[in-house]
């Protein structure tokens, strides 16, 4: 890591619910970032992944205790029906 780039937290995203499983997602399906690198454990669909990724590099950084991201780390699959609700958690 060059010394200009800021420390970023490790993330892990977990399926906390599924309500219908189209796409071959479940709960307990995870993933998690470490820096530029990303491992799985199970199945995340592209609309999964397109509904997290943007708030990943705010949950990477300092979070104030009021930002949303810090009291309720949920984010929603655009996909109403299927009911894909995920956790965002820091790790370490």
């Amino acid at each position: 890591m060059t010394d200009w780039l800021p420390a970023s937290a490790r993330l892990r995203v977990v399926v906390e619910q599924v309500a219908i499983a189209n796409c071959g997602i479940a709960v307990g399906d995870s993933f998690e970032i470490d820096g530029s690198t990303m491992t799985t454990t199970g199945a995340f669909c592209a609309r999964a992944l397109g509904a997290v990724f943007p708030v990943l590099g705010s949950a990477q950084g300092a979070l104030a205790a009021d930002d949303w991201l810090a009291r309720k780390p949920y984010v929603c699959c655009p996909e109403i029906a299927d009911g894909v609700v995920m956790r965002v958690e820091r790790l370490g």
